[in-house]
């Protein structure tokens, strides 16, 4: 959905508009010290190299936050990524106070002191100084009254922003696949990360939002097995459908930031073991397999040509208003459906997705995995089915310097194995580029 050029307040957030051709700043190395010397670059730094930092006195909590929230002022007016910030005199009393409890000896987790920014259908507590509007004018006064049990940050606005590896501004005629739209309502975080607004990020899935986006920013990212990561504070597409996931820039950092996601005692069929245990780098134990399809000889429609035609024999006619994409909408309100039929149809897809499709697949072909490009349809099998799916950086794109990857499902509960395969991906492959390292 293209979103349309102004400036939007609300209340005290603003998100503003470029117009159609802005002059592109190029994303730039920010190179930050710390007290004790060494440097961190916003643009490549992972969560697990900062948190050394951290430990060893090298940097400060308060760093970051300079860092990071000076990166979102430089780029956000063109990238359009960041929606609202927590006020900075609030972010760094929170990150002194958490400097100062490490200088105690006291650390709540493996992500004390490091920023993240949320997707902004994630709730956060008015008192933190930011909405949550899920990017939409209809929810910009809403208050809620508690913030979502993940670690509260900064929001993002999903939806059209504008993708970080691609310049200039976003096609009006490319659709949410094509080459310079960054791609689904996690897109957001999705460029956030690359553009070095914070060190990882979390965005949330019904089909493909946390997983295409990924992939177009050479970013890791799970869609977790459906209901592990609580719902409540969440605004959804569907409870029965939609997951949060993590994003990063490592599989190391995925496992870090899912471990903290993730509800106790929700890993059913898994030790209880955390997640990062499983990023080894390692291909042992995976199983693999390739597959070279057959294309039927009797379809019908074989060239495009043919199809075109075929469209046009049977095309619909379809009545237009003033406002088309309200039309499912409208659809919807006027469907009678009951709790009983809506079960009915939940259990059909479910059982088609899991019994008829995937676990067949992995049971005969004995495999671990199945492994396709990011924006195919193997986003559509994993919120039929409820499995974990995850993304893959691949390459870039010769003529704009596009990330594209691939998708990876497994069957319920087999985050780590997910897990493992991403780190032994990122060992045996070319790491990802930040986007100032990518030949023009």
């Amino acid at each position: 959905m293209r979103q349309e050029r102004r400036t939007l307040e609300v209340d005290t957030c603003k998100l503003q508009q470029m117009p159609a051709n802005p002059t592109v700043a190029p994303l730039v190395h920010a190179e930050i010290t710390g007290p004790g010397g060494p440097a961190f670059n916003v643009l490549t730094a992972e969560a697990r190299d900062l948190q050394k930092l951290l430990q060893s006195g090298s940097l400060r909590s308060v760093d970051l936050i300079e860092a990071y929230l000076a990166q979102i002022q430089r780029h956000n007016g063109y990238l359009h990524t960041v929606i609202s910030t927590v006020p900075k005199d609030m972010l760094l009393k929170t990150a002194q106070s958490l400097d100062d409890e490490r200088l105690a000896n006291k650390t709540r987790s493996p992500l004390h002191g490091i920023p993240i920014l949320l997707k902004d259908n994630i709730a956060t507590h008015p008192s933190l100084g930011v909405k949550t509007t899920a990017g939409s004018l209809a929810l910009a006064g809403s208050e809620v009254p508690k913030s979502m049990n993940i670690t509260n940050g900064w929001s993002a606005v999903g939806g059209q922003t504008q993708s970080a590896c691609v310049r200039g501004d976003v096609n009006p005629d490319d659709r949410k696949h094509k080459h310079s739209n960054p791609t689904g309502s996690s897109s957001g975080p999705a460029v956030a990360a690359p553009a070095g607004f914070a060190p990882f990020t979390v965005g949330t899935e019904t089909e493909g939002s946390l997983i295409v986006p990924a992939a177009k920013a050479a970013l890791y990212a799970v869609k977790p097995t459906t209901s592990i990561v609580p719902q409540d504070g969440i605004v959804p597409v569907s409870h029965n459908m939609d997951a949060a996931g993590p994003m990063t820039k490592s599989a190391y950092d995925l496992a870090m930031l899912h471990d903290h996601l993730v509800t106790p005692g929700k890993r059913e069929g898994e030790s209880q073991e955390c997640h990062t245990a499983a990023a080894t780098g390692s291909w042992d134990g995976i199983g693999i397999a390739t597959l070279d399809p057959e294309v039927p000889g009797s379809l019908t429609v074989r060239t495009l040509g043919e199809l075109i035609d075929f469209d046009k024999q049977n095309s619909l006619s379809l009545t237009r208003t003033e406002a088309p994409n309200q039309d499912p909408m409208i659809e919807a309100r006027s469907q009678n459906v009951s709790s009983d039929m809506y079960g009915h149809h939940l259990n059909h897809f479910r059982n088609v997705a899991k019994n008829k499709a995937l676990d067949p697949v992995l049971s005969e072909f004995n495999v671990d995995v199945v492994i396709a490009p990011a924006d195919s349809l193997l986003t559509c099998l994993a919120w039929r089915s409820g499995y974990s799916v995850a993304s893959l950086p691949l390459l870039y794109l010769d003529y704009n310097r596009r990330p594209f990857g691939l998708a990876h499902i497994a069957s319920a509960h087999q985050e780590r194995l997910l897990i493992q395969l991403m780190s032994a991906w990122e060992a045996t492959f070319e790491k990802r580029k930040p986007l100032s390292q990518i030949p023009e």
